[in-house]
């Protein structure tokens, strides 16, 4: 659902044909420091509301809001549960079997992180090459 590179028009696009609720995240073109949650709502409408994030990079909320959360992952969690200033709740995890195969190709470097169980396993060996083959162990101090 995280696609930084997609524009309005391609979200609006993959958006109008799927289920109320589903939704992509997305930065925004017209507010640079922004990003853009875009909706699919009910009545075959797709809505696009901007995130701020908060000063110093720190926490994301919905324009207009005062709620800030410390990542865009627990906004989404929170707006799949509450729906806040939304017409509806997201529904995380929709994916549409019929989108087409022109969207899937466009889509080619869009990676579900959550769908790929080996990824751990890649993060781990890069780490290791990284740390000249020594694996990251952070130091705590009391």
């Amino acid at each position: 659902w995280f696609c930084p590179n997609l524009t309005w028009s391609q979200a609006t696009s993959i958006l109008i044909s799927s289920s109320v609720g589903s939704f992509l995240v997305r930065s925004s073109i017209s507010q640079r420091s922004f990003y853009a949650l875009s909706v699919r709502v009910p009545g075959v409408q797709v809505q696009h509301h901007l995130l701020q994030v908060g000063d110093g990079g720190h926490g994301v909320a919905l324009y207009g809001s005062e709620k800030l959360f410390p990542s865009i992952h627990a906004l989404v969690t929170h707006l799949s549960i509450m729906k806040e200033d939304l017409p509806c709740t997201l529904v995380i995890n929709n994916y549409n079997s019929d989108a087409s195969e022109e969207s899937d190709t466009e889509n080619e470097d869009i990676i579900d992180i959550d769908s790929e169980p080996e990824l751990a396993e890649i993060v781990s060996s890069m780490q290791k090459r990284m740390m000249g083959s020594e694996v990251f162990k952070p130091t705590f101090y009391l």
